[in-house]
């Protein structure tokens, strides 16, 4: 392979790097994100804190195929400085335990707004209990991480590529 061709080969290899990864990790226009009328919220229970806070558990049920609802007017908690902990991914099926709220003062109703429908939460919300199992932090940040990687990997190979081919190219020059 000429110096020439291994340099394309490298752009169009790191073109489609960069071309994959914008496509997963930048967010998709708004039309893209369907609205949230398919997605029932619901209260799950409350946890309640020893220093007059509760957590909410919100959970939610989809009947059909799963899709995006990225935070804002389709997909929104009040009071809004919460915004940020909910799911912005849903499943279908009924999903118990979706996410926890961060804890609020017991005078303080928490509410899940999807599409029309809402789900309310107070500190007299039905109480966990002891053996309930909390969502996991995050809201799925991990594929991300791992397709970054990869980029990174990728890019790391291709110059390493292009590196041994001009070593050749130079060697069978000089010799």
């Amino acid at each position: 392979m000429t110096r020439h061709h291994a340099t394309r080969f490298a752009r169009a290899t790191g073109a489609l790097a960069i071309t994959i990864a914008a496509t997963v990790i930048l967010p998709a226009p708004p039309a893209w994100a369907a609205p949230a009328g398919a997605i029932r919220p619901f209260v799950d229970c409350v946890i309640p804190g020893s220093d007059g806070t509760y957590q909410a558990v919100f959970g939610y049920e989809k009947a059909d195929n799963g899709q995006r609802v990225p935070i804002g007017p389709e997909n929104t908690l009040t009071p809004s400085t919460l915004n940020g902990v909910q799911p912005t991914t849903f499943a279908a099926g009924k999903n118990s335990a979706a996410f926890a709220t961060p804890p609020v003062p017991n005078g303080q109703q928490v509410s899940w707004t999807l599409g029309s429908a809402i789900a309310t939460a107070n500190a007299g919300s039905q109480d966990c209990g002891p053996k309930v199992s909390l969502p996991a932090e995050g809201n799925g940040v991990g594929g991300v991480l791992v397709l970054a990687v990869s980029v990174l990997i990728m890019a790391g190979l291709v110059r390493l590529k292009q590196w041994r081919m001009s070593r050749q190219w130079r060697m069978r020059r000089s010799g």
